[in-house]
């Protein structure tokens, strides 16, 4: 575990941030070191800097206008990116921690790619530093998506020995003016791969686990080619469950002994080459990415000679510390691994860049286009998204091994040879004795000639035809369904961390998925997360569910709204704190077949007030490792309190309205408990005080003038908010209503004494067998409320009741009494976790697709 103060070297968890940290003379002292302020430049492009040093006017108010220090680092860009670094000096923040943190500097310099690709870079102070004063001189490239040699070529003014430098010129000028910055970066002309028709031949067998092989095989007269059955008979010898994938120009059919061997099989129409029939079965079966190794395969190649000799490439495979490995790379138009043979273990299986990278490939018609868009990038997309590469047979002199390094391809143990090479494809590659080199390894010579004898194949019948020969049974129907799930879960709040945990729930119900992220700003609130649309299936969805209360539908993209169109049937995951709907979320009200809401409270808001079906479907609330006790005196130090204070914590969000959350009435019961007199202390942590700044000064001031009290009103990052929460003693919240309660599950889930208005979503979990349920009286909300000033009642705690019950909490804390948090923390693991709410999400899906099949049916 990180050691607190290192922690609090990294993270702004103080006010004080990164100028405690680093002192000004620091800061001066990284700055003018480095090569990424350009005096002169900066002078230049900025005349305010006048008659000044350039250094003392960007270390003044030239970073805290967010002006650039140099062309290479983009401070603005920087500082959106790294909201943590917010009142720091970005460029200092770079060379001082964001490049050890693999941070970027700029939207296309990357840190961690550019270090692994330039391994000399390990010598300056950061691999931007290498690039400006070595890099761009050798035309490096920043980033696989920028070829620094071709965009010189392009735009002659900004070689080096002109004085200027390719990624320069793109970032001050070409990225404005729409130019690319690769030849392989445009967009790919290409039609869906769900346009090709594909069949089921067989269903997928179970391969959670299991090292499996998406093998594409080209059948251009509807048989598979004489080359294929011994090497799937080599990878089923070898241990590993192979999906087929038939890429057919006539009716296929399918040996019966071979089908019976895999683990799944499709038949394609041909159409887009091997990254299009990976892709499209990809999508129509998600279930392959429960596999511990995915295999990507084709037929380009003859043999092994022997079955047994594939073992040992599998082996060096499994041993190998990369989380994606080829058999061979190349450095023909760019560093890549050859895609005739790649494994992905489960770090890339589950990663976004392999799933995003996925997703967007097309049916391309040129086999030369599909190199360098798919395979020429591919390896280099996933190595800067974190992800280790490696090829098993490296070397040569950068040129394709298969094709001029083939003989010593195989004396160095790899047992297959490129079908292309032996035909003759490449005139200056001698082939001459191939069978007598191919004889000496055991490979079955009259199989390979009829391979390179078999004649062109014909042009694909005209007119429609069926993809499978008859008598063609497919495999059953079945479930799972397909989800479409539409949320905010890329933004830093309540909403979009209730959205991410029904994520995770979502993965466990085994649905397959198409993720749709709400892009537009929401409200306030910063991104933690990319906005990635991730899909694993093709067509309308059974179920679209959208994560929005319907008064914010206005948020949804045209394509989004078109998803839930589309949907055989909608679910709205809302939630709403009053008894009483308002009158604008009427017009979206009734655009769902279902409501789920995330507690009984919420379910009982709508019950009788629609004709959807009505389910509870909780948020998600991990259990976790408590955060080690250790650092707590270090952050009751940083929030200048004794370290022997004991702590009730309430965190809000002002956004969500104070006059709901009423931290009022937290501190006039803290005030009337007395405990400020025995050593306590209220941290009220809120966020976003002054939406309402009326409302917000009088809390401050209230604060302000009662003993005991302090009032954080800044962002923390995760890391942070989760030592705060470690170092409380009580939670407290004397909320008017809540829809579920997310912080109080949050501080339960840490063992914590809980201390709540017994009213809202938060009665499915606190208890008085878990905690401090305090009693409450109706009332009604004001019309100052915001969205709840259209009536309906909500509820006022008791603060005499409220007093009493934190000096009880603080009563257990102080006779070392755990058992109420233990049975806290027992309670949300039961009834919160990311499996239960998957449980309470399967029965909601299968009760709506019941409900629209009996429609259908009747």
């Amino acid at each position: 575990m990180m050691d607190w103060r290192q922690l609090l070297r990294k993270t702004p968890l103080a006010a004080r941030g990164l100028h405690r940290r680093l002192a000004a003379r620091r800061h001066r002292k990284l700055i003018a070191a480095s090569p990424l302020f350009d005096p002169a430049w900066y002078a230049r492009t900025y005349p305010q800097v006048g008659t000044a040093n350039p250094l003392d006017h960007y270390l003044g108010p030239g970073w805290a206008a967010g002006l650039r220090p140099s062309p290479w680092f983009d401070a603005a860009w920087y500082a959106q990116t790294y909201p943590d670094t917010a009142g720091v000096n970005p460029l200092a923040h770079y060379i001082a921690f964001g490049a050890a943190e693999d941070r970027d500097p700029n939207p296309v310099f990357l840190t961690r790619w550019y270090r692994q690709n330039n391994p000399a870079s390990a010598a300056a102070a950061t691999p931007l530093d290498h690039y400006v004063t070595q890099g761009a001189k050798a035309m490096r490239d920043p980033s696989p998506g920028f070829d620094a040699a071709w965009y010189a070529e392009c735009h002659p003014e900004c070689r080096p020995d002109a004085g200027a430098d390719p990624l320069a010129h793109f970032l001050l000028v070409g990225r404005a003016a729409g130019f690319s910055p690769s030849p392989h970066r445009r967009e790919p002309a290409g039609r869906p791969v769900s346009d090709a028709r594909i069949e089921t031949l067989k269903e997928l067998q179970p391969v959670e686990g299991r090292t499996v092989a998406l093998f594409v095989a080209h059948a251009p007269e509807g048989r598979l080619k004489p080359n294929v059955a011994p090497y799937l008979a080599a990878l089923d010898a070898a241990g590993v469950r192979v999906v087929l994938v038939a890429a057919t120009d006539r009716p296929f059919v399918l040996d019966p002994a071979i089908a019976e061997r895999l683990a799944g099989a499709f038949v394609r129409d041909n159409q887009g080459y091997d990254f299009a029939a990976w892709a499209h079965a990809m999508r129509c079966e998600p279930g392959l990415f429960a596999a511990d190794t995915l295999l990507l395969l084709n037929d380009s190649l003859i043999g092994p000679a022997r079955p047994a000799d594939l073992k040992p490439v599998l082996d060096r495979v499994k041993a190998s510390p990369a989380d994606v490995v080829g058999a061979t790379e190349s450095w023909e138009q760019a560093w890549h691994l050859q895609s005739f043979f790649l494994a992905f273990k489960r770090k890339a299986i589950r990663s976004a860049a392999l799933h995003a990278f996925f997703s967007e490939i097309r049916s391309l018609s040129d086999k030369d286009e599909v190199i360098y868009t798919y395979e020429v990038p591919l390896a280099s997309r996933l190595q800067a998204a974190g992800l280790a590469c490696a090829a098993l047979f490296p070397g040569g002199d950068g040129t394709n091994r298969t094709v001029f390094d083939w003989r010593a391809l195989l004396a160095e143990g790899f047992p297959l040879v490129k079908t292309l090479t032996l035909r003759g494809a490449y005139p200056s590659v001698d082939i001459g004795d191939w069978r007598q080199v191919l004889g000496a390894a055991g490979f079955d010579l009259a199989m390979a000639e009829q391979v390179l004898a078999a004649a062109p194949p014909a042009k694909p019948p005209r007119g429609g035809w069926p993809l499978v020969r008859q008598p063609f049974r497919p495999g059953p129907a079945r479930p799972p369904w397909k989800v479409a799930f539409i949320g905010p879960w890329a933004f830093d709040n309540g909403l979009g961390e209730a959205s991410r945990g029904y994520l995770s729930a979502l993965w466990r119900t085994g649905a397959r998925l198409n993720l749709h992220p709400v892009e537009k700003p929401l409200a306030v609130h910063g991104r933690v997360a990319p906005t990635a649309v991730v899909r694993e299936f093709d067509g309308p969805a059974d179920v679209a569910i959208v994560h929005l209360n319907p008064d914010s539908w206005t948020l949804l993209g045209e394509e989004q709204q078109a998803v839930i169109a589309r949907a055989r049937a909608r679910a709205g995951l809302w939630v709403w704190e009053t008894d009483q709907v308002p009158a604008g979320w009427r017009p979206n009200f009734n655009r769902v077949e279902a409501i789920w809401a995330p507690s009984r409270y919420g379910a009982e808001v709508f019950r009788g007030q629609t004709r959807a079906r009505i389910s509870v479907v909780p948020h998600v609330v991990p259990v976790v490792p408590a955060p080690d006790p250790a650092g707590r005196a270090a952050v009751l130090q940083d929030l200048g309190l004794a370290p022997d204070a004991r702590l009730v914590l309430y965190a809000f969000d002002g956004s969500s309205y104070l006059e709901r959350k009423n931290p009022e009435a937290l501190v006039r019961a803290f005030s009337a408990s007395g405990l400020a007199g025995q050593g306590w202390r209220l941290v009220l942590k809120a966020k976003e005080l002054m939406t309402n700044p009326e409302d917000g000064a009088a809390l401050a001031a209230l604060a302000e003038r009662t003993a005991g009290v302090s009032v954080i009103d800044r962002k923390l990052t995760r890391e942070d908010m989760a030592a705060l929460f470690a170092a409380a003693d009580v939670y407290a919240s004397p909320h008017r209503s809540e829809g579920f309660g997310l912080t109080i599950a949050e501080a339960m889930a840490q063992g914590k004494l809980v201390v709540a208005s017994d009213h809202g979503g938060s009665t499915d979990f606190l208890d008085a067998g878990c905690g401090f349920p305090v009693p409450v009286r109706p009332a009604q909300p004001v019309a100052a409320a915001g969205h709840y000033a259209g009536g309906g009642t909500w509820a006022e705690a008791d603060e005499t009741a409220f007093a009493d019950a934190l000096r009880a909490a603080a009563a257990l804390v102080s006779a070392g009494d755990r058992h109420l948090g233990q049975a806290a923390r027992a309670r949300i693991a039961e009834r919160l976790s990311a499996d239960a709410v998957a449980q309470a999400v399967r029965h909601a899906l299968d009760d709506l697709m019941a409900d629209v099949q009996g429609e259908h049916a009747a």
